[in-house]
């Protein structure tokens, strides 16, 4: 039994090692590329991230199906583990963003009545976002959380530039909408 990939085609009777050796000379540099713009051009963080990915991916080698590429299965293991890593990153620093440069702001930013209006300002379009389907909620987690452009999404999802735009345009529309619906019923 063959697994092939790109240049290179791995037999069976190799040993993970050798196999898992492979593909870290090959994929080590290609992964520093592709997860530098999630951890924002962190180096040390991306080279952790890359290090990681690929234990992950000796990890669970057996697992792999052969129906597929292995760089597809080896770029679905590292966009999978740095979406998670964003999410962890966002809820770490939920309170560094939360809290004002400025504390003569402060009165304002801590007004009970303030606070509940941001809160639930959050909550509802955490809400309307969640009703959007799994493609939309990704683009809009990846541009609006992870700071990414078009055409870094597009290369994430496979999906085409055009079609990025087009489905934000579509996401800003439907929140919009939601909101002022909301907006309206509750004045």
């Amino acid at each position: 039994m063959k697994v092939e990939y790109a240049d290179n085609t791995l037999h069976s009777g190799q040993t993970k090692q050798n196999r898992f050796s492979e593909i870290w000379n090959k994929y080590y540099p290609k992964l520093m590329v592709f997860v530098i713009p999630f951890f924002k051009d962190k180096t040390v963080d991306a080279e952790d991230a890359v290090q990681e990915i690929l234990l992950r991916v000796f990890q669970s080698f057996s697992n792999y199906d052969s129906k597929y590429s292995v760089s597809t299965w080896i770029y679905t293991i590292a966009r999978n583990y740095c979406i998670d890593q964003s999410r962890k990153e966002i809820r770490l620093n939920k309170w560094e963003q939360d809290v004002p440069d400025n504390f003569q702001d402060a009165d304002e930013y801590f007004n009970p009545e303030s606070l509940f209006l941001k809160a639930e300002l959050k909550e509802k379009i955490r809400n309307l976002i969640l009703t959007l389907d799994e493609t939309d909620q990704q683009i809009c987690f990846l541009y609006n959380y992870e700071d990414l452009n078009y055409r870094e999404i597009s290369g994430i999802l496979k999906i085409p530039v055009g079609t990025i735009k087009y489905r934000m345009y579509k996401i800003r529309d439907k929140l919009k909408k939601k909101l002022e619906t909301y907006y309206e019923k509750i004045n």
